[in-house]
């Protein structure tokens, strides 16, 4: 374990398995929820009184409330996505389901539209840039005309 004065740096074997913003205060501590999936997934009634939903993100917490208070095995497979994807993309993923499917809220549902979503941002990336591309290419060309039409007055004064 490597302490600086603003995080702490958890090492096994010379990799970096944790990482926390350091808390200063006496008998502090900060829980991860995403460390302790493992064991909250072999004991998922253990997870509504754990110190490590109380400490998630307000995000986090109200997912669970308003989804998952009653499937809390559906919630721990859920925080595995929000792990991959974020918070923010899972819940605007949850809206959308909770319109389309409100009775079926499953992980597998929320990836396949959090996975989707991040495909068509891709997608607009790429034509975002080849337009810039495109954009730049015409910008030059008129470029190289003006200082042709530049020189040319030139040489007529």
């Amino acid at each position: 374990m490597r302490l600086y004065t603003d995080k702490v740096v958890i090492y096994h074997d010379g990799t970096i398995v944790a990482q926390h913003d350091r808390e200063y205060g006496v008998q502090e501590w900060r829980i991860d929820i995403y460390h302790y999936l493992r064991t909250l997934k072999r004991k998922p009634g253990a997870l509504r009184q754990s110190t490590a939903l109380l400490q998630s993100d307000t995000m986090v917490k109200n997912i669970y409330e308003k989804y998952y208070s009653r499937d809390t095995k559906t919630f721990l497979e859920v925080l595995d996505v929000i792990y991959e994807y974020g918070v923010s993309t899972v819940t605007e993923a949850l809206c959308k389901l909770e319109k389309i499917s409100p009775l079926d809220m499953s992980a597998d549902k929320v990836a396949l539209l959090c996975a989707k979503r991040e495909e068509s941002l891709k997608q607009s990336n790429i034509k975002t840039d080849r337009l810039s591309e495109k954009s730049k290419n015409t910008l030059s060309q008129y470029d190289r005309l003006r200082m042709i039409q530049n020189s040319s007055e030139r040489k007529v004064v």
